[in-house]
C-alpha cells in the first residue's frame, strides 16, 4: 500500500506464534509512534479485554498500544468471550473490532458501548 511502511521490531522469535517477543522487541516497539496498530488476540472477554497464551507476546502488544494513536483488533468470533493466560489490551485502548460477523449480529451487543464494530 502506498505510504505504508512495515517495520519489524526484532527480538526473539516465539515458535508457537511466529511473533517477535522479549526485551528487544518491547524496547523497539516503544521507540516508534504508530498511527494505527492492527493486532490479533488469542482471546477476548468483557472483563479484561484481549489476552494471549504467551506472556511475552502480551507485553509486546501493550508496548505497541502505548505508542499507537488507534488500535484495531482483528479477531475471529470464536475467540470472543474467552480468556487466555496473559492479559494484553484493555478495551479502553481498542478503537475498532473487526470480525467475520455482521456488525449488527447480536453476539456483538456487549461490545457496542466499548468499541466501533466492523
Amino acid at each position: 500500500m502506498r505510504g505504508t511502511r512495515a517495520v519489524l521490531v526484532g527480538g526473539e522469535l516465539e515458535p508457537r506464534t511466529d511473533s517477535f517477543v522479549g526485551p528487544i522487541a518491547c524496547a523497539a516497539a516503544a521507540m516508534l509512534n504508530y498511527d494505527r496498530f492492527f493486532t490479533s488476540a488469542s482471546a477476548a472477554d468483557l472483563e479484561h479485554g484481549t489476552s494471549e497464551t504467551i506472556l511475552e507476546e502480551a507485553q509486546v502488544k501493550r508496548e505497541m498500544v502505548r505508542a499507537a494513536r488507534e488500535t484495531v483488533l482483528l479477531i475471529n468470533s470464536a475467540k470472543l468471550e474467552r480468556r487466555a493466560t496473559a492479559v494484553a489490551i484493555p478495551w479502553e485502548h481498542i478503537s475498532i473490532v473487526v470480525t467475520e460477523l455482521d456488525p449488527a449480529d447480536s453476539r456483538l451487543d456487549a461490545l457496542r458501548p466499548l468499541v466501533e464494530l466492523r
